[in-house]
C-alpha cells in the first residue's frame, strides 16, 4: 500500500475510534449513575416494607421481597 492510502485510512479510522471510545465512556457513566438510582430506590423500598411490616401493615408488599 502506498502512503495516500494509508493517510486515507487514518483519515476515516480516527474519528470513529475517537466518537466510539467518547460513546462508550458517556454509557459506562449513565449505568453507574442508573444503578445507583435503582440501589437507593430499592433500600428506600425495603425500609418502607420493613416499617409496615413491624407495623403489621405489611402484606401488600410481602409477595415482592419473599422472591415469589
Amino acid at each position: 500500500m502506498n502512503a495516500n492510502l494509508w493517510t486515507q485510512l487514518l483519515i476515516a479510522i480516527v474519528p470513529a475510534l475517537i466518537t466510539g471510545v467518547g460513546s462508550l465512556i458517556i454509557a459506562i457513566k449513565k449505568c453507574k449513575n442508573e444503578i445507583n438510582t435503582l440501589e437507593t430506590n430499592n433500600k428506600k423500598d425495603y425500609i418502607e416494607f420493613v416499617l409496615e411490616k413491624s407495623k403489621g401493615y405489611g402484606n401488600s408488599h410481602s409477595r415482592i421481597y419473599a422472591g415469589v
